[in-house]
């Protein structure tokens, strides 16, 4: 491991090889993406199988050659197992014990929202539930059709570069594809997601390792993304030896009703744009409501914060963006700069909705009927974010942010919770203004999770060790 800034500095050249390239990039010029979720029938065949694939795999050194394609894996835990269980043994005791223990627990339905009696209890997962414990609790034979052993995401250039890529690798890998376990993404128009707000502008960054640098704020050290580094307090976070240059990743299906956030705004009092973009904390066109508070302005910037904006007159602090990235907001960090940082790297899956789900004003910007896939698809079909994020630490970083920021109060906003990514029900969001604040009904939530797991991205030299 690299305990200093410049031992990281001096085996840069020679650890770019061993991590995997989603680290690095987004993979943005390949618009068209696939996740397949697998499970394995037969350890044995699953190792011989993944042997043929270990090549395709994309690498952080492979970037800069020219290709229409990418190629990523992560285990589950019980993947790992089934695969190599020596190698699992001996690092079980320094695997973070999220990843071991999975996102379908008691506890973590409560601390992530996914509550027993909401849309987005597992009970109704498409995929990931626990199996053996919902059984348990309910009585019932054990089917463990939805376990998922190993992810692997597809990255191509055109759709039908994709269908032909997914076609290989099913042919290839002798495993069973877990029912409901593929879902596709096609980019939307104005790199948008399906509520028409342009998706992707605050990330965090890591110099050397990143393709994309962003703004000084928003650099992060190696460490609080890849395993086996210092991350942003010069500690580094335990591992064993197997999980160095690897990380954690993070997969949730979460469904959005387009319809139902575009009605919620439909009121005679206000402009429905407006009211939504205070909600999301930007305008559709990604510019920065604490910057411009009345109108987009095409000001598509990451570089501020809202020092000039304590009380949350132009951009409210419930808002969804100033939640989940509070910048410089006292408190909020644990008094440490960047700690709760997540790299994301989700897609939006499923067709775009119908143009006339929006209002008038934003509905040539995010209509795509010209431009979605030949397939047969429906105005009621689902569609939403495959949410994807990598860290270091689930506890500290994601699941931080989830339950502290998402689907947790704020000061005096009694009662609210992230107005556009929590999956709980809530009645009313704040407008702070002046002399008054205002009230904004909200309803019922526009999203709801519909699977997810926790998998282990793993280096080059792990994933040859796992397949021995």
């Amino acid at each position: 491991m690299y305990n200093s800034l410049d031992e990281r500095s001096s085996g840069i050249s020679g650890q770019l090889g061993e991590i995997q390239g989603i680290v690095s990039s987004g993979y943005g010029a390949f618009r068209f993406m696939s996740c397949l979720l697998f499970q394995f029938k037969s350890p044995k065949k699953a190792r011989r199988s993944l042997k043929k694939v270990l090549n395709q795999v994309s690498f952080n050194d492979e970037l800069t050659q020219k290709s229409d394609r990418r190629l990523n894996l992560a285990f589950s835990w019980k993947g790992l197992c089934l695969l190599n269980d020596a190698v699992a043994n001996e690092g079980e005791e320094l695997f973070k014990r999220e990843f071991k223990e999975g996102m379908d627990t008691e506890y973590r339905r409560k601390l992530l929202g996914d509550l027993d009696d909401t849309p987005s209890s597992p009970r109704e997962w498409l995929w990931g539930r626990n199996e053996k414990l919902w059984c348990q609790n309910e009585k019932q034979v054990v089917d463990e059709k939805q376990e998922v052993h190993l992810a692997v995401l597809v990255y191509e250039g055109s759709e039908e570069k994709r269908e032909t890529r997914v076609k290989e690798l099913l042919e290839t890998l002798e495993m069973e594809l877990v029912d409901r376990g593929r879902i596709d993404s096609q980019e939307l128009k104005q790199h948008k997601e399906h509520f028409g707000f342009r998706d992707g502008i605050s990330q965090p960054w890591m110099k050397g390792l990143s393709v994309t640098e962003g703004s000084a704020a928003d650099e992060v050290a190696w460490g609080e993304v890849v395993l086996g580094y210092q991350d942003n307090t010069q500690t580094v976070e335990r591992h064993p030896e197997i999980a160095f240059n690897g990380s954690y990743l993070v997969i949730r299906q979460i469904e959005q009703d387009v319809k139902r956030f575009w009605d919620s705004f439909s009121t005679p009092e206000g402009d429905p744009v407006k009211l939504a973009a205070k909600q999301m904390g930007r305008w559709p066109d990604g510019t920065p409501v604490t910057l411009e508070p009345d109108a987009a302005k095409g000001s598509v910037t990451n570089d501020f914060d809202y020092k000039h904006d304590p009380h949350g007159i132009n951009c409210p602090v419930g808002s969804h963006v100033r939640r989940c990235n509070p910048r410089t907001a006292p408190g909020r960090n644990s008094g440490k700069k960047n700690r709760h940082r997540i790299l994301r790297r989700g897609r939006a899956y499923g067709a775009a909705a119908p143009a006339e789900y929006f209002p008038p004003q934003l509905r040539s910007e995010v209509s795509q009927k010209a431009e979605v896939s030949q397939k047969d698809h429906t105005q009621d079909e689902s569609r939403g974010l495959l949410f994807m994020c990598l860290n270091a630490n689930f506890e500290r970083q994601f699941e931080f942010m989830q339950r502290n920021w998402i689907n947790g109060l704020m000061g005096t906003l009694a009662g609210e919770l992230d107005p556009v990514a929590s999956q709980l029900n809530f009645e009313t969001f704040t407008l702070p203004d002046k002399p008054f604040r205002k009230r904004c009904p909200r309803g019922d939530a526009y999203v709801k999770t519909v699977g997810g797991g926790y998998f282990f991205l793993p280096s080059r030299s792990a994933m040859r060790k796992i397949l021995d």
